[in-house]
């Protein structure tokens, strides 16, 4: 079983629209599907993405790389 999420409209007379591209991966034929719909529409407006803040990290040397081999010896230690 695969779970494909998507949205769709409801339009004013109740039907829903929806079109779904499926991966060549399913076979084709009939297919039993389960739709599960939320009570509430999904809000239109867009969270705005996470403002971080940057710190400097004055601690470590400029030329630090921290290669494998510059962090463990031969036997991983």
């Amino acid at each position: 079983m695969r779970t494909i999420e998507t949205t769709a409209l409801v339009n004013d007379e109740g039907e829903l629209i929806l079109r779904l591209q499926l991966p060549s991966t399913f076979v084709p034929g009939e297919h039993r599907v389960v739709l599960v719909i939320e009570e509430a529409p999904t809000p239109t407006d867009e969270t705005p993405p996470l403002q971080l803040e940057v710190f400097a990290w004055p601690g470590w040397a400029a030329e630090a790389t921290f290669r494998r081999e510059d962090l463990y010896d031969a036997n991983g230690r």
